[in-house]
């Protein structure tokens, strides 16, 4: 694939990733209340959506300027990750060790299970109760994106070493969008209870925002002015109709055409940086809550779920806050030396001279 455009810092996707948790926080805070605003999960597509381009493009970029090393590639996911999450598992554990000591080996398996990266599945059969615990099944939406992290990066570094043309790669990340809502809607009729949760059932967000980062680093597109406008109106339509319910006949289909919406909208303020609609979601209250907004996420659905949206809101507000600041900022600002007595363990893979 030819060498395409570096993104550098896009303040109007920190502002995306603002609207994406404010989804999720409104829809924590209000579907327990009074079962209003189904739309609002569909903040983890977003989610979902933005990684997918994001991680891409940091991918394709760094081929582009040399080769990719996996070694860095975990470390930074890692180091982003992590310390956030054993915080507020940490955290909860302690209380509860506490408040029941005898039960320290369930504690325990339950802090396992959290920190495994596998309650996507254990979600989808059934055993979010009993390892999980009910306040942490949103873990799935983690689960989700740590398995793309392992299967997307060697997948797209294949395609790069083959030579393989953009067209190629979308056609075939298209082929699989198709298989999972075909999959997606079969499922709907014999296991619906999975269709959120799983990954054959609920990868394509993901997708959509690899499909985008493709056309933008490699076809080199340029949105008219007007696309990101109608996606984000889009996107306010399948907010408005969406239905949580999987027995809906609006489900299967809101679904792909927010991650569609969502892909848009993100190429959109990117090429119009300066237009209105970009401007708009690079406002600073947007751009804070997406700094917090992982933190956020993980804190908000487990106070609420305990405290209730009264107390457990502004509770997750703060705490998603402290986190930023005192956990997972110190992390994200370390450095690896770059001496050679600290190679990396996976050495860089590089580009080879003719795929340039």
């Amino acid at each position: 694939m030819a060498r395409g455009r570096s993104l550098g810092h896009a303040p109007a996707l920190d502002g995306i990733r603002g609207i994406a948790i404010l989804l999720v926080f409104t829809a924590h805070t209000l579907i327990p209340a009074s079962g209003r605003f189904d739309g609002g999960t569909l903040g983890v597509d977003l989610f979902f959506v933005l990684s997918g381009f994001l991680i891409t493009t940091l991918l394709i970029d760094e081929w582009d300027n040399g080769g990719i090393s996996f070694s860095r590639f975990y470390s930074r996911r890692a180091r982003r990750l992590l310390p956030a999450l054993i915080f507020l598992l940490g955290f909860y554990g302690l209380i509860k060790l506490l408040a029941q000591p005898d039960r320290w080996a369930h504690t325990l398996l339950e802090f396992v299970a959290r920190l495994s990266y596998l309650a996507n599945v254990i979600v989808a059969v059934g055993h979010q109760n009993d390892l999980l615990g009910f306040n942490f099944g949103h873990l799935w939406s983690l689960a989700q994106e740590e398995q793309f992290y392992l299967l997307w990066p060697p997948l797209l570094l294949l395609a790069l070493r083959k030579g393989a043309r953009p067209l190629t790669v979308l056609w075939l990340t298209g082929a699989v969008v198709v298989a999972i809502n075909i999959d997606r809607v079969i499922t709907l009729h014999t296991n619906p209870g999975r269709v959120w949760v799983s990954p054959d059932t609920h990868g394509d967000p993901i997708l959509f925002g690899c499909a985008a980062a493709v056309i933008r680093s490699r076809l080199n597109l340029r949105l008219p002015p007007w696309a990101g406008p109608a996606a984000a109106v889009l996107l306010a339509g399948t907010l408005a109709f969406y239905d949580r319910s999987t027995s809906s006949v609006a489900y299967p289909i809101t679904v792909p055409l927010f991650a569609l919406a969502s892909a848009v909208l993100i190429l959109g303020v990117i090429e119009h940086p300066h237009a209105l609609l970009a401007r708009s979601v690079s406002i600073s209250p947007l751009r804070f809550a997406g700094a917090i907004s992982y933190a956020w996420y993980l804190w908000n659905s487990v106070t609420i779920g305990y405290y209730g949206p009264a107390i457990g809101a502004p509770v997750s507000v703060a705490a998603a806050a402290l986190s930023y600041r005192f956990v997972e900022t110190p992390f994200r600002r370390r450095r690896r030396p770059s001496k050679s007595s600290d190679a990396p363990a996976v050495p860089v893979i590089p580009q080879p001279a003719s795929a340039a």
